[in-house]
């Protein structure tokens, strides 16, 4: 179960994620330069060249030049966000805030409202503060409202306080202390700063003295909430469902009992959370219930779930329940990579060119990978450089060439 699913023979597990802005491409006093790979010199020259390059390429190469050339790499990022690239469209969206006295235009609304449909959580997040201050000319908080619990339940760690804020102020959504403070204690798990957590926390009257723990400043360090969580699930909160699932799925602090979460899982995906749909069909696909699972990956797709594309994906590359489709199953892997699945990314490679699984021009492990000077780039083929750079980046934080399922 998990995010593991029964999928194609070549497909593999990688470990890393890809769209947080890569450090090396912002070190003060670095030479990007002095840190790219032949691979991504090849990219940035075919760029140039016009080759007709993935969204993703696009989009990196943009990424890449963003420092030493600025004026050239937007023009890559705007392309890749034209085309439908949604981190991309919400660069663009913020780029075009900056250069218009931070204010949130109608082109930056535009390029915003592009990558948030697409389920880009920084998107949907900025859409929601924009909403809240009134860009617009008027404050709605009941739409930004709608919006942090979209990025909230995507995972990001400012829209969780956001909503922990609405329902202990009332904004948008019917006050909720027990609610409010979940959220709060979802923030502070995904590491978002912010001293009025702690407020939010110890306002509740359901914790145990051993919930919390301080340092010697009597700031909060550490804080359990399984309180909150169970009373917050019981108040109707799906995020906090979904995480009671996941508590016995694991065993973390329950007794472990797979029906149990299955069954909280499924509630949750039959409710709407994006999520627990794309976990949902994760379970369909274990037990070969192929309807099912395109059903629920279909509709995590309709909030930008990255995984969910790519059970589609597979469903129409083996014809699962379906009429096998290649082309169809392509433009799902494709739409995955672009939201950053590293298992998609691994199989468009294998994709690409499938001589690459036994060639001398896969490295065994990224460290040498990384090291690798000796190609003639000039040799490959274009499916072959997608198909390494699909590789680089898949396995950035995996030293292991291919685990299998």
């Amino acid at each position: 179960m998990g995010t593991v699913i029964t999928v194609l023979a070549l497909i593999v597990v990688v470990v890393g994620v890809i769209y947080h802005r890569q450090s090396a491409l912002h070190d003060k006093g670095v030479n990007p330069a002095e840190k790219f790979l032949p691979i991504d010199k090849k990219l940035i020259e075919l760029a140039r060249q016009g080759e007709t390059l993935l969204d993703d390429e696009l989009f990196y190469v943009g990424l890449i030049l963003q420092q030493d050339n600025p004026e050239e790499a937007w023009k890559y990022i705007e392309l890749a966000a034209t085309h439908g690239h949604p981190y991309a469209q919400m660069e663009m969206g913020r780029y075009c805030v900056e250069t218009s006295n931070n204010q949130f235009d109608e082109k930056a609304y535009k390029w915003m409202r592009l990558a948030a449909i697409q389920g880009n959580s920084q998107a949907i997040f900025n859409m929601g503060i924009s909403a809240h201050r009134g860009d617009g000319g008027v404050i709605d908080y009941a739409e930004a409202y709608k919006c942090f619990l979209k990025a909230a339940e995507l995972g990001h760690g400012e829209s969780c306080f956001r909503v922990a804020m609405c329902y202990h102020l009332g904004e948008g959504i019917e006050q909720n202390e027990i609610i409010a403070r979940y959220w709060a204690f979802r923030a502070q798990q995904l590491g978002y700063p912010n001293p009025l957590l702690g407020q939010l926390l110890e306002q509740s009257t359901d914790l145990n003295p051993e919930d919390i723990v301080r340092n010697p400043k009597g700031e909060i360090v550490r804080f359990s909430g399984e309180s909150i969580i169970s009373k917050a699930s019981n108040e109707g909160c799906l995020d906090a469902s979904y995480n009671i699932a996941l508590w016995y799925r694991d065993g973390n602090g329950v007794e472990k009992d797979m029906q149990k979460a299955v069954d909280t899982i499924l509630y949750c995906a039959i409710h709407g959370l994006a999520k627990a749909q794309s976990e949902a069909a994760d379970i369909a696909m274990c037990n070969k219930d192929y309807e099912n699972a395109r059903k629920f990956a279909a509709d995590a797709t309709n909030s930008g779930i990255a995984h969910a594309y790519c059970i589609l994906g597979n469903i129409y590359y083996n014809g699962y329940g379906v009429e096998k489709n290649v082309e169809k199953a392509i433009e799902y892997f494709i739409k995955a990579v672009n939201l950053g699945d590293d298992v998609a990314r691994e199989f468009l490679a294998l994709y690409f060119a499938p001589e690459l699984l036994s060639s001398q021009l896969i490295a065994p492990s990224l460290s040498e990978y990384d090291r690798d000077t000796t190609t003639d780039y000039d040799t490959l083929t274009l499916n072959q450089i997608h198909a390494k750079y699909m590789l680089k980046l898949a396995r950035a934080n995996n030293s292991m060439l291919f685990r299998k399922y």
